[in-house]
């Protein structure tokens, strides 16, 4: 059985980060937020602010995010596999960083944490069509699916995302 949750997401010192921005540049970091429908609870409002305060009139759902401040925000995933699927996805992960923790003779739970960057290289290496390991396909689907629901979809605009029987498939448009 493979599972997969999010462990940590963007985690934002809201009131530091508005007092910090209001004492140095005079503006509101979330007057982007409203028009947007972002809560402060929402993943991609730390990018959507940061954004905004570089570019007036940025709006993530029609353009992609400056790549540099994608190092910026970070992601952190649990998933429960076999020993075989954590190998290949060992293997397979450059850009993530990965612990493991033994379950049992046969399973392991393994902790990916990589930035919003590191996720938007690794996703579309992984859910191609010459991934053949299945399970390995399965876990980095349900992390898609899961970042994907946070609006970050649009990191993968360049790309023709393609929902398979339980898996997603992208390939470079």
């Amino acid at each position: 059985m493979i599972d997969v949750i999010v462990l940590t997401g963007p985690q934002v010192n809201w009131g530091g980060y508005i007092e910090f921005i209001k004492s140095t540049l005079d503006l509101s970091p979330t007057r982007c937020l409203d028009k947007l429908g972002y809560s402060l609870n929402d993943p991609i409002s730390i990018l959507a602010s940061l954004n905004d305060l570089r570019e007036q009139d940025f709006n993530p759902r029609n353009k992609p995010f400056d790549t540099d401040l994608l190092n910026h925000s970070f992601y952190s995933f649990a998933a429960l596999v076999d020993y075989q699927t954590a190998e290949k996805i060992l293997v397979k992960s450059v850009y993530l960083k990965i612990s493991t923790l033994n379950v049992d003779r046969d399973s392991c739970i393994l902790i990916l944490t990589g930035t919003v960057l590191d996720w938007k290289n690794t996703l579309p290496d992984i859910l191609n069509k010459r991934t053949t390991h299945y399970e390995t396909k399965l876990v980095f689907s349900k992390i898609f699916t899961l970042i994907k629901s946070t609006d970050l979809k649009n990191l993968w605009r360049n790309y023709r995302i393609v929902k398979e029987d339980t898996t997603w498939s992208m390939e470079k448009l």
